[in-house]
């Protein structure tokens, strides 16, 4: 990520399993400065590493993502330079 800037931040909370387990995930919006260099970055609780999502590999709208929030059923709305833009993850 040399080069990147950070410039939001938002957390998902989801429960899992029976009986419910709470479970934090933060989302990272980034301002990289190619489509090979991570946009978004992912950090699950549950597990020991970071996901990246790039413009070239996962289809994130645009390398420069502004903002990140995540509405009450997990889809990602990202703001870039060129509008909003929506992001599924499974």
């Amino acid at each position: 990520m040399n080069g990147a800037r950070i410039n939001d931040l938002a957390v998902e909370n989801q429960m899992l399993g029976a009986p419910a387990v709470p479970r934090g995930i933060l989302w990272i919006a980034v301002e990289s400065q190619n489509n090979t260099q991570p946009s978004v970055l992912r950090r699950d609780e549950l597990l020991p590493a970071w996901t990246q999502f790039t413009v070239a590999v996962d289809g994130v709208p645009e390398r420069r993502v502004k903002r990140i929030a995540v509405d009450i059923e997990g889809t990602k709305w990202l703001s870039t330079r060129n509008g909003i833009g929506v992001y599924v993850y499974p």
